[in-house]
């Protein structure tokens, strides 16, 4: 990003001085959302194209796109505060980059993974596209509303109140889509593990524990504080394996017939049967 960044800037230095307020703008407002929102998506196009079963939902897209957001964010706020002059400078940096605005990259590439993950489920082409890009192009535009912000911070205040406001409105506005998210997949787990209920596989209580992220992470943190790893083992691939396995029924109920999906339920199926067999560390 930083290689990219700096090839493109290399014309609008021509036209202002580096420092030069216009310069400020351009650089930070337009080029460094463009080209750092791309980068960041290559890694969800990656995911998207080769472990599309990995983007189950919007929870997916987004979870992913944050991961890759911090992950942005840890190399650059390093070489930021490298940058700094003396102490108060390293302090002051410290407190605006990783507390006050320490979700931004996380944020800005979540609704790019957003993106990805409402286009898996579109048959159209036209469609998949339309999705990643406004994905892609709201990362971009609340990217470049906090970097303006903060460009223009230096003449008046309101600057930074403006990106104060987009950064956490947008947070506000991701965590509803998580909530939403969550909700509809816990519905999904409920109604698309009914065969294994049916078949004695797996009790109510144990498909309402799976189809809750709060009861499944505390099935596993109870196990964890009680000292039994095979029970924290056994809980996660069970958890694992049962999500797995009610997404793979979605899917094949979306898409229909799939030699590959097929394959793959099967094998699920089988996998829910032998970790449900030893009822240790499974949800309750």
């Amino acid at each position: 990003a930083i290689v990219v960044g700096l090839l493109f800037d290399l014309p609008v230095s021509f036209l202002f001085d580096a420092g030069s307020l216009p310069y400020q703008l351009i650089s930070a407002g337009l080029n460094a959302p463009l080209i750092e929102e791309a980068i960041k998506g290559l890694g969800l196009f990656l995911a998207y194209r080769f472990f599309r079963d990995e983007l189950d939902s919007l929870f997916d897209g987004v979870l992913y796109g944050g991961l890759i957001g911090f992950g942005f964010a840890a190399i650059e706020n390093i070489l930021y505060l490298s940058t700094a002059v003396d102490g108060q400078e390293l302090a002051i940096l410290t407190l605006m980059r990783a507390f006050v605005f320490g979700l931004n990259h996380a944020l800005y590439t979540s609704l790019t993974g957003a993106g990805f993950a409402l286009a898996r489920g579109r048959r159209r082409l036209g469609a998949r596209v339309l999705l990643v890009a406004g994905g892609y192009l709201a990362a971009v535009a609340v990217h470049a509303v906090h970097n303006l912000g903060v460009t223009l911070a230096s003449l008046h205040l309101a600057g930074l109140a403006v990106s104060l406001l987009a950064n956490w409105l947008g947070v506000v506005f991701v965590g509803g889509l998580v909530v939403a998210s969550l909700l509809r997949e816990g519905r999904r787990v409920r109604r698309y593990l009914r065969p294994e209920v049916e078949a004695g596989v797996l009790t109510e209580a144990q498909v309402a524990a799976l189809a809750s992220l709060r009861r499944r992470l505390a099935a596993r943190l109870g196990a964890l504080l009680r000292g039994d790893l095979r029970a924290w083992r056994q809980a996660g691939r069970l958890q694992q394996a049962a999500s797995e396995l009610a997404f793979a029924r979605y899917w094949l109920e979306r898409r229909g017939q799939d030699e590959n999906l097929a394959e793959r339920l099967a094998a699920l199926e089988a996998e829910v049967r032998r970790q449900a067999a030893g009822r240790e560390g499974a949800p309750a």
